[in-house]
């Protein structure tokens, strides 16, 4: 929930029903920050990855529309536009979004401003 999800440990607390000193000193312990640092940088990189084969499977169609092609790129569009979907499924996200960003390292938030411009 805290890594993958991106929730604070706030709204864990809350939707568990744990202690936050209890939830903040098991994310100590087992280094809950790193572990989300980790997850959204190889999300980053799984994006840009994305990004780039998508990018390049349309420019290949354009050149040889070829159908292994042409459904390679369908299939990486609907994976695209799932993400997409979830985002508009769950305006909630993008709340936690908000706080999230108040508490951001430095480090952090160069990243996704980059992976704001770059598309990455």
């Amino acid at each position: 929930m805290y890594v993958e999800d991106g929730l604070s440990l706030e709204r864990i607390a809350d939707d568990l029903g744990v202690n936050r000193s209890t939830l903040g000193r098991w994310a100590a312990d087992d280094g809950w920050d790193d572990a989300r640092r980790q997850y959204r940088q190889d999300s980053r990189s799984i994006r840009a990855g994305t990004l780039a084969a998508r990018k390049k499977l349309a420019q290949a169609i354009a050149q040889n529309p070829d159908p292994q092609l042409i459904y390679a790129f369908c299939r990486l569009e609907a994976v695209a536009m799932r993400d997409r979907e979830f985002e508009i499924k769950h305006p909630e996200a993008k709340d936690e979004r908000k706080n999230m960003l108040k508490k951001m390292t430095k480090e952090d938030l160069v990243a996704m401003i980059e992976e704001r411009i770059y598309g990455l």
